[in-house]
């Protein structure tokens, strides 16, 4: 009986790498999918035999991973000051990017929130960066609306270059938080660090 039991799990265990990277079929699911969970909690099932509770374990700490990667990621964009800073943050994409440029914009506005004429500047600023940046797109990608133009890999090449192109705004914008030094004679609006950092204004 025992011999049966291993033979069946070692003909249709799942291996729990691939069952993740969605490569056991050609249309690959989600890795959080259920439809990839159910089989692959299958394979574990087994009478007598341990590797269910491996499997558990996998899973779990696979979901877990997940979870803090992302925050650690979110963390990294918050507290880097320089794009530099902001590559080394691991697990990024373009969704991070434009999430931490919405914070770093707010940002701005709570600190300089007395400041109605440099305000006004930062909105038309950043409409202006909009548009700029769908005209840098599409000098890069001049043909993104003829399908595989570009082969398989565009959508990833557009999106790495559309956040590249976030990062640098962000990296712009973090001046004013980040504030000037003494002896900075050229600051202009970029408040001095001091009161940014007593919230004084």
């Amino acid at each position: 009986m025992v011999l049966n039991i291993y033979a069946q799990w070692h003909n249709k265990s799942i291996n729990p790498l691939t069952a993740f990277a969605g490569t056991q079929t050609r249309r690959a699911a989600s890795p959080l999918c259920p439809t990839r969970l159910r089989p692959l909690l299958k394979s574990y099932i087994y009478q007598g035999s341990p590797v269910f509770i491996a499997g558990i374990s996998f899973l779990i700490t696979i979901l877990f991973s997940l979870n803090v990667y992302s925050e650690e990621t979110a963390s990294c964009l918050e507290t880097a000051m320089s794009q530099r800073d902001m590559n080394q943050c691991a697990g990024i994409d373009y969704k991070k990017a434009e999430s931490e440029l919405h914070r770093v914009i707010k940002e701005v506005q709570r600190l300089y929130k007395g400041e109605t004429k440099f305000l006004t500047n930062l909105e038309k600023s950043q409409q202006n960066w909009e548009i700029q940046l769908e005209l840098d797109l599409n000098l890069k990608y001049p043909k993104a609306d003829e399908p595989m133009y570009y082969g398989s890999v565009f959508p990833m090449c557009y999106s790495g270059y559309k956040m590249r192109l976030t990062l640098q705004r962000i990296a712009f914008l973090k001046e004013w938080l980040k504030g000037s030094t003494e002896g900075e004679v050229c600051s202009g609006s970029v408040m001095h660090e001091y009161y940014l950092m007593n919230g004084k204004g």
